[in-house]
C-alpha cells in the first residue's frame, strides 16, 4: 500500500490543526448530515481528506500518470523530507489549481481605468492564494497636474489605502489564509517619504496603510 497512514502522526498536534483548518479538502455537507450535526447545511463544511491523502493528491496533480514520480514525491513529502508551498498544497487537484506562491505586477497604467484594473487582478490573484508584489512608482505624485479634469492628484497613500482594504477583504483561497501584498517605489518619487511612513502606529490613519 503506497499511502501509510501512520504518518499522519508525524504532525503535532498545531500542525494538524493547521492542516485541518487550511490545508485539507471539504465538500459541502448535506442535510441529513448537517441536521445530525446540528448545523446549517449552508455552512457546515465536511473534512474528506487526512494529511496522507492532502500530499498524495498534490503528488498526483503535479506528476499525473508517471507513478513511479508519484509514489517518490509522495515518500519524500510524507516523510517530512520536503513540503511544497502553500499555493501547491491548498490548490492541487482543486478547481482552480493555482500553484504559484508570488506574482510580481505594477499599476497598469496612471489613471482611473488602470489602476481598478490593477486592483481586480490583485483580488482575483488573492482570491486563488498567491501573495503579490506591486510597483506604484509609475503612479503621479501628490500635487501633480491631473490633465483631464485640471486638479490635482491625491498622490499614491490614497490609492494604497484601498489596495490595503482589497487585501484584508480578499484573502487568500476563502479564509484560509490573510492576503499578503508587498508594494514597493522607487526612491526618486516624489511621495517617498509619506511612503515610508505607512505603517508607523503614529499619525493619522489617513495617511496608514498597515496591512500592507
Amino acid at each position: 500500500m503506497v499511502i501509510n497512514y501512520d504518518r499522519d502522526y508525524f504532525f503535532d498536534y498545531f500542525g494538524f490543526k493547521t492542516l485541518e483548518r487550511s490545508y485539507l479538502m471539504r465538500r459541502q455537507s448535506s442535510s441529513a448530515e448537517s441536521e445530525s450535526r446540528g448545523t446549517s447545511s449552508s455552512t457546515s463544511l465536511l473534512l474528506v481528506e487526512r494529511p496522507q491523502h492532502m500530499l498524495m493528491r498534490v503528488a498526483l496533480f503535479i506528476h499525473r500518470n508517471d507513478i513511479g514520480r508519484v509514489c517518490e514525491t509522495y515518500d519524500l513529502m510524507s516523510r517530512h523530507i520536503f513540503i511544497h508551498a502553500t499555493p501547491t498544497l491548498c490548490s492541487a487537484g482543486s478547481k482552480r489549481p493555482s500553484l504559484s506562491s508570488c506574482f510580481l505586477t505594477q499599476i497598469n497604467e496612471d489613471s482611473i481605468d488602470g489602476i481598478f484594473g490593477t486592483l481586480k487582478d490583485c483580488a482575483r490573484i488573492a482570491k486563488s492564494g498567491g501573495g503579490i508584489g506591486l510597483s506604484v512608482t509609475n503612479v503621479r505624485a501628490k500635487g501633480s497636474r491631473i490633465v483631464s479634469t485640471n486638479g490635482k492628484s491625491n498622490g499614491i497613500v490614497p490609492m494604497l489605502r484601498v489596495f490595503a482594504s482589497t487585501s484584508h477583504y480578499v484573502d487568500q483561497g476563502g479564509n484560509k489564509r490573510p492576503g499578503a501584498m508587498a508594494v514597493y517605489i522607487e526612491p526618486w518619487h516624489a511621495d517617498i517619504f509619506e511612503f515610508l511612513d505607512l505603517r508607523k502606529n503614529t499619525g493619522s490613519e489617513h495617511q496608514r496603510a498597515r496591512e500592507l
